[in-house]
């Protein structure tokens, strides 16, 4: 099984079984015997439930800082809890396996799942001029990235409505969309997913920002920005195999590159303030 593969079943079935543990734990400490063993298993589950809802519910990135690490002491704290309680005589052996692997899980989730290891784009460094690709706009009208020469632009390329920290992306740059469009930049967001699901998303914001669908991935695999089997298992039926790696490129009005965010991280992405700040120092 190729590793992208891997990676997609681990996502899935991650989710299942932290959502699984959640729901058997406020079970177990409501009416069960082994209250303890269930609240470590529960806690151990809790960061990733608090980071998918606090993604889907507030629209909100990833924490940072001190938050990752912290997170992880949790999941682990909850583990320890869980272990301490079953040596006691608290529960069953198997209620502390299920959170050693919830926590463990945690930890690979964070420190693997999370990262795509890509390398750095040769074809985005600030002062190049970007590679003209083309995908189509909300009217099925073929349209390219030379069509942004002109005015500065942040273009914005997202994996789909079935990432979470995606559409909180979107969702706080369109709440700072009026200071963009203010300063004449122009915001076009970009996604292989289908046009019916892209279209969802624009019609829930009040604002004029641009979405095309690069449905082949034409786009992507131009800017080297394709990722082969990184849509979940799943989601594959409504979203197809492959996606993009979430990347934000910030041009001038000659279609040159003066700001590229190439995160090796899907939960980490910049706050629109770090995009408003390189507008300004370049003079827009």
């Amino acid at each position: 099984m190729k590793h992208s593969n891997i990676k997609a079943w681990f996502g899935l079935l991650y989710f299942v079984a932290c959502a699984g543990t959640l729901l058997a734990s406020l079970v177990g400490v409501a009416i069960g015997p082994s209250r303890l063993a269930w609240a470590g298993a529960g806690i151990a589950s809790a960061p990733f439930i608090f980071l998918w809802m606090r993604a889907i519910q507030g629209g909100k990135s990833a924490p940072r800082g001190v938050w990752p690490a912290l997170l992880r002491l949790v999941s682990i704290s909850g583990l320890l809890l869980s272990a301490t309680a079953v040596s006691r005589g608290s529960g069953t052996p198997a209620i502390a396996a299920l959170a050693g692997l919830i926590a463990i899980g945690y930890v690979v989730f964070d420190l693997w799942y999370s990262r795509f290891g890509r390398p750095t784009n040769p074809q985005l460094r600030p002062g190049q001029k970007l590679p003209v690709v083309s995908a189509r706009d909300m009217s099925g009208t073929e349209i390219s990235t030379a069509d942004l020469e002109g005015t500065p632009a942040l273009l914005m390329f997202f994996r789909g409505n079935w990432c979470p920290f995606c559409t909180a992306q979107i969702r706080q740059l369109a709440r700072r969309y009026r200071e963009l469009n203010d300063r004449g930049v122009r915001l076009v967001f970009v996604s292989p997913q289908p046009a019916d699901f892209t279209r969802r998303v624009a019609d829930s914001l009040d604002v004029a920002i641009e979405f095309w669908v690069d449905s082949d991935c034409s786009a992507a695999r131009g800017l080297g920005l394709l990722q082969q089997d990184g849509v979940p298992v799943g989601l594959r039926g409504r979203y197809g195999r492959d996606t993009v790696l979430p990347t934000a490129i910030l041009l001038d009005a000659d279609g040159r590159v003066i700001y590229c965010d190439e995160t090796d991280n899907y939960r980490v992405r910049p706050r629109p303030e770090v995009f408003l700040e390189v507008f300004r120092s370049h003079g827009i």
